[in-house]
């Protein structure tokens, strides 16, 4: 059986396996499926029906840390792989970490891309200095071909 799979074949699977889940209880995403988590063994947590309701597609730093590093580690690759482009396993945990001492993870979520933004600027800028800089030296070729086709 293939390690990709829908939450339900999952559920499905531990129940053949002898470990079902109780009543109170949902297979969750550590990576949420919106954020580009993967439907993978690697990427499923086991948690209450009420913690995964209550947090909804906002769970990735919340269950990240209660998956732990490891499980964690395994979500952020397999969900690398369809997609997410979100941060990797210890920075979710700690982006939880923070949240419990007050920091909302919104506010986290902005620093972060405030940094990327300004880095992807950056780039920008250099990638058109580079251009700029790539097409006076072509000018500056092809001038120099005029001239000595001239000569």
């Amino acid at each position: 059986m293939s390690d990709w799979m829908s939450r339900a074949q999952f559920r499905d699977m531990r129940q053949r396996a002898g470990f079902p889940l109780n009543a109170d209880q949902h297979v969750c995403h550590i990576i949420a499926e919106s954020s580009g988590g993967a439907n993978h063994i690697d990427n499923y947590y086991v948690a209450a029906a009420s913690l995964n309701q209550s947090l909804g597609n906002r769970s990735d730093p919340y269950l990240a840390e209660a998956a732990g590093l490891e499980q964690t580690t395994k979500a952020v690759a397999v969900s690398r792989r369809t997609g997410y482009t979100g941060p990797g396993a210890e920075e979710l945990i700690e982006m939880a970490r923070a949240a419990r001492r007050g920091v909302p993870i919104q506010q986290q979520h902005a620093a972060r891309y405030a940094a990327w933004a300004q880095a992807a600027v950056a780039t920008a800028l250099y990638s058109q200095e580079a251009r700029a800089a790539r097409r006076a030296r072509e000018e500056a070729a092809r001038g120099r071909f005029r001239e000595g086709a001239r000569l």
